[in-house]
């Protein structure tokens, strides 16, 4: 398959991360929430990078075809993943095979209770 990958620096105005922020440190399971416009959805999901540039993704969980309810775009388990920093992604599938994705740095420090 073929995708235009459409990226303005780390997020577009067509999806919003609100929670977390970048380089808040988090432990436990923590909600991701933000925003999907609506305009040609096709379905989006979520993926966990290593530092800030990782060359590789984890897909966290399923890949989703409804716009998210609530402005819950899902969560994260941080006690799967060892400490350190970590770049989350939320990546959106439009019309059109167009790719939109965003992005948000997080410290993950299970240390913490």
């Amino acid at each position: 398959e073929n995708y235009s990958i459409f990226s303005e620096g780390r997020s577009s105005d067509r999806i919003r991360i609100d929670s977390p922020l970048d380089f808040d440190t988090v432990h436990g399971t923590i909600d991701l929430v933000g925003r999907i416009s609506p305009e040609g959805f096709v379905s989006y999901r979520l993926d966990l990078g290593s530092g800030l540039a990782p060359a590789r993704w984890l897909q966290l969980g399923d890949t989703f075809t409804s716009l998210p309810q609530n402005n819950s775009l899902g969560s994260l388990d941080t006690a799967q993943h060892p400490d350190g920093l970590y770049t989350l992604r939320i990546q959106v599938i439009r019309e059109g095979n167009l790719v939109e994705n965003a992005y948000v740095v997080i410290q993950i420090d299970n240390t913490q209770n």
